[in-house]
């Protein structure tokens, strides 16, 4: 379990995680945080602005679990997750330009039901998943399969 916690200005925080380093990009850092979903808006501000903070004072905070090398539950508000695995160097080729993992299998919205199961309420794709991770105070609790 990792805490996330925005301190006034901080607009990034490194997360080591089991075969993964997190980077975790609080929405009011640069670029804005890029796309989210149509329920909470597309895009930031310009690209060329630095916005350390966002425009309604909220900070970012939240929690990371790892409950496996490939599975992540993510919970908070304002902020987005970037992972990339750590791989020895004849490996890292096949790493996406940005240098984060995008291969997920799945990234869902979702809640614990009374049993302790995960109950999807909603699955994220195409551009919702396109610049990380991210969560809203709205968004539940946030489950992100990955592939080796």
């Amino acid at each position: 379990m990792h805490t996330v916690i925005q301190e006034h200005y901080q607009w990034n925080q490194t997360l080591d995680l089991d075969g993964y380093r997190g980077i975790v990009r609080f929405d009011g850092g640069h670029r804005g945080g890029g796309r989210k979903d149509w329920r909470h808006g597309m895009w930031g501000p310009p690209h060329h602005e630095f916005i350390a903070e966002r425009e309604d004072g909220e900070h970012g905070r939240g929690f990371v679990f790892q409950v496996s090398r490939n599975e992540f539950y993510i919970v908070g508000a304002a902020f987005r997750l970037l992972l990339r695995a750590v791989l020895p160097p004849d490996r890292m080729r096949g790493v996406s330009k940005s240098g984060y993992h995008e291969r997920y299998i799945s990234i869902d919205e979702g809640h614990f039901d009374d049993d302790g199961n995960y109950v999807i309420d909603r699955r994220r794709n195409g551009d919702e998943i396109a610049f990380g991770i991210w969560v809203e105070a709205d968004t539940g609790v946030v489950r992100a399969i990955l592939c080796d």
